[in-house]
C-alpha cells in the first residue's frame, strides 16, 4: 500500500557525517554569503551552508534549516524520503507485504548509519506518506477522462497533466494516472505488466495532515498498524472523490449527451438541435415497435395515408442521425458505468494472500491478481465461444432437418420397420426362416 514515505528525524548526532554540503549564495561585490544558515557541529565547529545531502538509488538523506512551527529563525531539519517498494522488491509496480516494508525501513536505517549519522529511525515522524492502489482497469486509462472531468472532490483543487489527473490541496493529494504509459516514458521494462492498469494514490503531503489522516506519532506506531494505511485510503477516496451512489450516477449522463450534441452541430446540419431531438425520439421509440406497425398505427388514428407518408418522410430525413446513435452506442460503456468500476476497484477492501511478492523479480509473481484476472478473462471467452458453438450446432441441425424433403409413408403394420422399429429384426428372421 505505501509507496514513497519522507521521515523528520528529530534526534540524531551527525558530527561524523560524510555527506555533500550545498553552501549558500555567494554575493560577488560584498562577499556576503546569502541562505547559508549553521547545520550541524563538527566536535570543533559550526558547519554553515544552504544543505547537506547524501543519496544514493533507493534513499535522499538531506539536512537542511527550516523553520518550524511558531520559530522565526531556521533551525537545522533532518529528513530521509525513499520508495517503499523499490526499496523492498528493486520497483515500485507491485505492492511490499507488511514484512517487505519493515525490511524495507530497516535498509534505510543501515544507509543512514552508513552516512555516519546516530538516530533511531523507530522515533522518526512521518511527515509525506503516499498511499497507492493499481486499478486493472477494462478500457484503456484515458477512456475515464470523462469520469474526472465530471467528479469534484471536496476542497481540492483539481489539474490534468500529461497522462492522468490531480486533485490537491495544502495538506493532500489525490492523483490517478496511466502507470504503463509512465513506466514507459521512464524506460522502465513493462514485462508482466498488464495492458491497461491505472495507479490511484492518496498522499499525505504536510507532518500535520499526516497525523490528523492517520493518527500515527512515529514510525514505529506506523509499523505496527499497516492494516490502518489500506483502512483510511479507502475512507479517504470514498469521502473525497467516491461519494456518490448508484442513484446519483445520471448526474454524469449528460456528458455523454454533450457528445453527442457536438457531433450533430458538427455535421453541419442547419437546424442540428431540431435534427438531434428527433433522432433521440424516433431511436427509442423503434426500439419498442417496428418501422411498420408504427406507420399502420398512424394510418389508422389518423385515418388516412397521408399521415403515414409523412412520418417515413420524418423517419428517412432522420435516418443519418439515428444511424449514428446506433454506431455510437456499440461497445460503448456511460460516464456512469465507469465511474462505477472505479469506485468498486478503489473502495474494495484488499484481500490478504491475493499476491505473492517475490523479491527482485519481474514485476508480476506468481499468483499476483493481473495474472489471477488474465486467466478468468480468457476462462470466460472460452465459456462464451463453446456456448456460442453450442447453440450455432443447435441452429444448423433444426435448419437440417427443416430442409429435409419429407416422402410420403405407407404404414404396413406390425412388421413396419418406420413405425416399428423393434419388431423390425424379427420380422426380417421370420422371413429369413419361413417362421
Amino acid at each position: 500500500m505505501l509507496d514513497t514515505v519522507k521521515l523528520s528525524i528529530p534526534d540524531y548526532n551527525c558530527s561524523n557525517a560524510d555527506w555533500d554540503l550545498t553552501v549558500g549564495n555567494i554575493n560577488t561585490r560584498t562577499g556576503a554569503t546569502k541562505n547559508s544558515f549553521p547545520l550541524y557541529h563538527d566536535g570543533e565547529q559550526w558547519v554553515e551552508g544552504m544543505r547537506c545531502v547524501a543519496k544514493n538509488e533507493l534513499f535522499h538523506l538531506q539536512l537542511s534549516a527550516k523553520c518550524q512551527g511558531n520559530a522565526k529563525r531556521p533551525t537545522p531539519y533532518l529528513s530521509i524520503n525513499f520508495e517503499v517498494p523499490k526499496v523492498a522488491g528493486g520497483h515500485n509496480f507491485h505492492p511490499a507485504t507488511e514484512k517487505e516494508t519493515r525490511l524495507a525501513f530497516s535498509e534505510a536505517q543501515k544507509f543512514i548509519n552508513s552516512v555516519g549519522i546516530k538516530c533511531d529511525l523507530r522515533e522518526a515522524i512521518p511527515s509525506r506518506l503516499d498511499a497507492f492502489r493499481n486499478l486493472l482497469t477494462e478500457q484503456p486509462p484515458s477512456q475515464y477522462d470523462c469520469v474526472f472531468q465530471a467528479c469534484r472532490a471536496t476542497r481540492m483543487e483539481d489539474r490534468t497533466y500529461e497522462n492522468g489527473w490531480l486533485y490537491l490541496n495544502g495538506q493532500k493529494q489525490l492523483s490517478f494516472y496511466d502507470k504503463r504509459m509512465k513506466m514507459r516514458r521512464d524506460k522502465h521494462s513493462l514485462v508482466g505488466i498488464p495492458k491497461f492498469v491505472m495507479r490511484g494514490e492518496f498522499r499525505g503531503t504536510k507532518k500535520d495532515s499526516v497525523q490528523r489522516i492517520y493518527g500515527f506519532e512515529n514510525v514505529n506506531e506506523m509499523l505496527k498498524n499497516q492494516d490502518h494505511i489500506a483502512t483510511t485510503y479507502i475512507d479517504s477516496m470514498s469521502n473525497l472523490l467516491f461519494r456518490h451512489t448508484p442513484d446519483d450516477v445520471e448526474i454524469f449522463l449528460s456528458n455523454d449527451i454533450e457528445a453527442d450534441l457536438r457531433a450533430f452541430r458538427d455535421a453541419g446540419k442547419r437546424y442540428w438541435q431540431r435534427e438531434f431531438l428527433i433522432a433521440y425520439a424516433l431511436r427509442g421509440l423503434l426500439d419498442k415497435v417496428s418501422l411498420k406497425l408504427m406507420g399502420e398505427a398512424i394510418e389508422r388514428v389518423a385515418g388516412n395515408r397521408t399521415a403515414k407518408s409523412a412520418f417515413i418522410r420524418e423517419y428517412e430525413q432522420a435516418k443519418w442521425g439515428i444511424e449514428f446513435l446506433k454506431e455510437a452506442e456499440k461497445g460503448k460503456r456511460t460516464t456512469g458505468q465507469l465511474y462505477e468500476e472505479l469506485r468498486d476497484k478503489v473502495t474494495t477492501p484488499l484481500k490478504r494472500g491475493a499476491k505473492k511478492f517475490v523479491k527482485g523479480s519481474v514485476y508480476v509473481a506468481n499468483h499476483s491478481a493481473a495474472v489471477a484476472e488474465a486467466t478468468a478473462r480468457i476462462q470466460r471467452a472460452r465459456r462464451q465461444q463453446a456456448a456460442e458453438v453450442t447453440q450455432t450446432e443447435a441452429e444448423n441441425r433444426a435448419t437440417a432437418l427443416q430442409k429435409r424433403p419429407k416422402t410420403k409413408h405407407i404404414c404396413i403394420g406390425r412388421n413396419c420397420p418406420t413405425c416399428f422399429p423393434e419388431y423390425a429384426g424379427r420380422a426380417a428372421r421370420n422371413r429369413t426362416t419361413g417362421g
